[in-house]
């Protein structure tokens, strides 16, 4: 019987811009116990990875127990595994970016541990073949992937006991994660585990099993702090590993590099382990397409390190330390949590997808003044996915703009609060909401500003809240043309409604530091009907979302909380106020609608606690009949203000 090299390669994060009190129970309930265990097992060896965003917290919040794991780093049971230091899905980044970050760990871990990184964590196990050539680049040469990966690259299921090389000339290392002890641990009876260690050493052959998986398994997920501490099932693994000292030996990564050889090579397929390829639907990039809203914050992220890397490349413009403060911002924006949706909250938690913007437009505001001399509005187009996008910004606002699907404005940044007025969430279908007797509404369209309806007058806030309408002219999600045009940007539309053709354009400028105003001309042939109505759509969130503090508005007047619904009477401006008087957001009229309709759009969503409701943004529906009947010019001017 041989003796089985166990490699524990463990993996402790909190996304950017997670509570705070989240931060202090993942401590209490599994950081510091885990490791106050294993400070008393110092013959047991393990390879961990923490994230940057969990060390900017336990630096100022836990140094107690930061210097702890240096102990142990220092007497060479504990090593430390690099990777990108907010956590990013490398792939879905820019190279550079990627480069940056994997050099940001390196030289965090040098200066305050004192070692070289010679592997990296890859972020949810997301490979993509290039990656080994920036690795290897970065120093790294050895990095953790699922078994899964391997065998669907056409290695036998049995022979995942060791490590691979992968790459060309430039090479490193993988280690493939047994998934079936990602199971067992913490979950299963110890002696599972054992007899798993017990079968391998019984083939004869000198095994490297390596166990990769996220550390919060150890007391934060839900029942494990019990089960793993109070019921001492730590403790029984750990006297385990030193009782069967004869088959089992743990062991860092690194030294598997010294003291053992490959099992041969292997180019691994693109792919995460096997729930990130279900949930994705077979690659974690479906996600940017299944949420638009993911799609839109990659798309941010992606512009940000173009500004960036266009202010890096100006340094009589900008200083070195604004770089240096612009690339963190960026990095942080990086985070892939909020990008996502598997088993928990992901992009549904609000808190995670504001933290992202956040530091994604300070990462651009830095640049843009670097790159930008004046304070008039700039107005540029991209392209994106063969489609075309409108950003005009100045020194206050940055709007994103698309006339390819209704002429919407789908990120709405206020520069002084670092925030996006419209960091809203569409209610999407999950396979998980099969199983609920209740009735669900989803969206036909993602949840955006200026969406323009023409609709029956017998549609009610009832059809807006369930989707069920009948859209009479095509405005909703038609492609609008558009120019820059008196200091903003025109965009226009030809369509029919009724059998009456009509042309619609839109004007949207920023018409001071805190104030947009929209221009609406509606050109029509004929009379349309009294039982068509035209209304504008409006989602909005407000910084800190379904607060009590938060109230609707109208003439000055609250007309109910913001988690109410209701149909408010003709009223001159109607919006969401702010009982702190900090942040709210008005909407002015230069003709009173007839009514305005208003509601809280509401998700369902998986989380570690089972299915839970989360509210993500609040929909405001003005709507006008006067004055739609006859053949002439119908104008509207709508001011936004904050």
């Amino acid at each position: 019987m041989s003796k089985v090299k166990f490699a524990i390669a463990l993996h402790f994060h909190q996304p950017t811009g997670n509570f705070e009190d989240v931060f202090d129970k993942a401590c209490r309930l599994c950081y510091k116990p885990f490791f106050e265990l294993l400070s008393k097992y110092p013959k047991i060896k393990i390879s961990v990875h923490i994230s940057g965003s969990l060390f900017d917290y336990l630096d100022k919040a836990e140094p107690d127990l930061v210097k702890s794991i240096k102990k142990m780093v220092r007497r060479g049971q504990v090593e430390m595994i690099g990777g990108g230091y907010y956590e990013p899905i490398l792939p879905a980044i820019p190279e550079r970016d990627a480069a940056g970050q994997i050099k940001m760990m390196s030289e965090y871990l040098r200066k305050e541990f004192g070692v070289k990184a010679a592997g990296a964590w890859i972020p949810e196990r997301v490979w993509e073949g290039r990656l080994v050539e920036l690795l290897y680049n970065a120093g790294i040469r050895y990095c953790v992937l699922d078994d899964e990966h391997l065998i669907r690259s056409g290695i036998d299921k049995g022979a995942t006991h060791g490590y691979y090389m992968t790459g060309g000339k430039k090479k490193i290392a993988v280690f493939p994660s047994s998934k079936a002890l990602r199971y067992m641990i913490p979950f299963k009876d110890i002696r599972d585990v054992f007899d798993y260690f017990k079968e391998a050493a019984a083939s004869g052959k000198s095994a490297i099993i390596t166990y990769g998986d996220d550390g919060e398994k150890f007391g934060l997920w839900p029942g494990t702090q019990k089960s793993v501490f109070e019921d001492g099932w730590l403790k029984a693994f750990f006297d385990g590993l030193m009782n069967y000292k004869d088959i089992v030996e743990t062991v860092c990564l690194s030294d598997c590099l010294k003291r053992a050889k490959p099992l041969g090579s292997v180019d691994i397929d693109n792919g995460s382990y096997e729930e990130m390829m279900e949930w994705s639907g077979g690659g974690w990039k479906n996600f940017l397409s299944r949420y638009a809203e993911a799609g839109r914050i990659n798309r941010k992220m992606i512009e940000t390190s173009d500004k960036v890397d266009e202010a890096r490349r100006k340094p009589a413009k900008a200083s070195a330390d604004d770089i240096r403060l612009a690339e963190r911002e960026l990095y942080k924006g990086q985070c892939n949590c909020a990008y996502w949706h598997g088993l928990f909250g992901g992009i549904y938690l609000y808190h995670l997808r504001k933290a992202v913007y956040e530091h994604l437009i300070k990462a651009d505001e830095i640049a843009h003044r670097a790159i930008n001399n004046k304070s008039a509005p700039v107005i540029t187009e991209r392209a994106y996915d063969g489609a075309r996008e409108i950003v005009m910004e100045d020194d206050n606002f940055s709007i994103c703009i698309d006339p390819q699907s209704g002429g919407v404005i789908k990120e709405l940044d206020y520069k002084p609060r670092a925030f996006n007025i419209v960091n809203t969430l569409s209610r999407t279908k999950e396979q998980y909401h099969d199983t609920m007797s209740k009735k669900l509404y989803y969206d036909r369209f993602p949840r955006h500003l200026l969406r323009d309806y023409f609709v029956s007058a017998s549609s009610g806030i009832d059809n807006f809240i369930g989707a069920d309408f009948v859209d009479l002219g095509g405005f909703t999600k038609g492609k609008y043309d558009y120019r820059p045009d008196k200091g903003g940007v025109t965009l226009v539309r030809h369509g029919q409604v009724s059998g009456v053709k009509i042309i619609l354009s839109k004007n949207i400028k920023i018409s001071s530091q805190n104030e947009l105003e929209i221009s609406y001309a509606i050109d029509k042939e004929g009379d349309i009907g009294a039982d068509t109505v035209f209304a504008v759509e409006f989602n909005l969130v407000m910084p800190d979302l379904n607060s009590i503090r938060y109230y609707y508005s109208a003439d000055g007047k609250p007309v109910g909380g913001i988690n109410t619904k209701g149909t408010a009477p003709s009223s001159g401006n109607f919006g969401i106020s702010d009982g702190k008087d900090e942040f709210g957001v008005m909407l002015n009229f230069s003709k009173k609608p007839d009514d305005i309709i208003y509601y809280p759009v509401e998700t369902v969503s998986q989380s570690d606690r089972g299915l839970e409701l989360n509210y993500q943004c609040s929909s405001i529906l003005p709507r006008w009949h006067s004055g739609l009947k006859d053949g002439k010019t119908w104008n509207l001017s709508i001011k936004l203000g904050t």
